[in-house]
């Protein structure tokens, strides 16, 4: 069985609907055995999404915003993670196999949509990476001093100053080069960015999976395109199966 994981940290912009709305997507999406679980500061009664949401994992660290994320390397393999924003146009389970079989000593990352970097808004792995989380906490995450910027959150310490969970893990890239990556879109065409793919069109053939990066959040979208409607409004009140994309 592989995990599923999301996070959703209170105070930002995300709820318990994107919640709702992407767990409901990956059940549709996927077929193979899975379990959906949510990382959260948020308790489980306030939720309320046991319908979609097999486990809530507790967030114990404390840290801002988007850094809650690093909480997810306390999860053993098979894991594939979703940032809340994401909305599934077709079928996952070729990626979602591929993390089961092929992700051993690996990290799967997201590759950047503007530049040769790796981003975090999808990730995967199998086995045991909580090394990476005790690294983060022990030599980073402890004794730092956290600041809210605009559109980042910074984390000042003594080994350097980081604008984000995907800025400290491109860094870790090069401290443990032995670390082997695997960028998404290799593994699974069908992956796009909203704001550079789709945004003030229809959807390209054979999307799988939408990406909103940064602003517009899909909340902004309106009206939502006829895409939106079935895979992330209506959708989450109807049961249906799909396969591949809709323009």
């Amino acid at each position: 069985m592989i995990t599923i994981a999301s996070v959703l940290k209170s105070g930002g912009d995300y709820d318990k609907i994107y919640l709702e709305r992407l767990a409901l997507g990956v059940h549709r999406m996927l077929s193979m055995p899975h379990r959906f679980v949510c990382l959260t500061d948020m308790p489980e009664q306030k939720l309320g999404l046991k319908h979609v949401v097999d486990q809530t994992i507790p967030l114990t660290e404390g840290w801002p915003g988007w850094w809650s994320k690093m909480e997810l390397f306390k999860l053993l393999g098979p894991v594939l993670y979703f940032d809340l924003d994401t909305v599934l146009t077709g079928r996952i389970e070729d990626l979602a196999e591929w993390i089961y079989t092929e992700a051993w000593d690996c990290l799967l990352m997201l590759q950047d949509f503007y530049r040769p970097d790796r981003s975090s808004g999808i990730l995967g792995w199998n086995g045991d990476v909580r090394w990476i989380f005790e690294y983060f906490a022990g030599s980073y995450a402890d004794n730092a001093t956290w600041r809210v910027r605009p559109n980042a959150t910074w984390m000042h310490g003594k080994k350097g100053s980081f604008r984000g969970d995907q800025e400290w893990l491109r860094h870790l890239l090069k401290k443990r080069p032995q670390l082997q990556v695997a960028l998404a879109q290799d593994i699974f065409p069908g992956i796009r960015s909203f704001k550079v793919h789709v945004r003030g069109g229809s959807l390209p053939e054979n999307t799988r999976v939408v990406c909103f990066h940064g602003r517009p959040r899909p909340h902004e979208i309106n009206p939502p395109p006829v895409w939106m409607q079935k895979f992330w409004i209506q959708s989450w009140t109807t049961k249906c199966k799909t396969t591949g994309s809709v323009e």
